[in-house]
């Protein structure tokens, strides 16, 4: 969405890199209103991300819910900054929420939260 900068990007990245680095197989979808872009992830951080514009998550739960046969794990790296109405992920789902994200509101399955660093 609009609302990530780069520095989240880079958190996103990141641990994206150490799932992959144990040996994960993951596949990126990018979305903000809308899936904008699918790849598979080879342990490179891509040069630009396509979207930025606001957040829908339906479209990304939907793309989960219909893929399930797929993955064995959905996750949604974001700041939580859109609606949670009415999400119901099929099947394993971790919600994954910036350092400076909306990181106290109920998602529905799994939530991590990225610590803030202290500097």
């Amino acid at each position: 969405s609009g609302s990530i900068g780069q520095k989240e990007l880079d958190e996103f990245f990141s641990e994206i890199y150490h799932v992959w680095k144990a040996g994960a197989n993951v596949d990126i979808v990018e979305f903000d209103t809308c899936i904008q872009n699918q790849y598979h992830y080879k342990g490179k951080t891509p040069a630009a991300v396509s979207g930025r514009g606001g957040t829908d998550f339906y479209p990304f739960v939907e793309y989960f819910n219909s893929n399930r046969g797929k993955y064995s794990l959905g996750i949604c790296f974001t700041d939580g900054y859109a609606s949670l109405y009415d999400l119901h992920p099929c099947g394993k789902f971790c919600w994954v929420i910036t350092s400076d994200g909306a990181q106290e509101a109920e998602y529905p399955g799994y939530k991590i939260c990225i610590p803030k660093i202290v500097e």
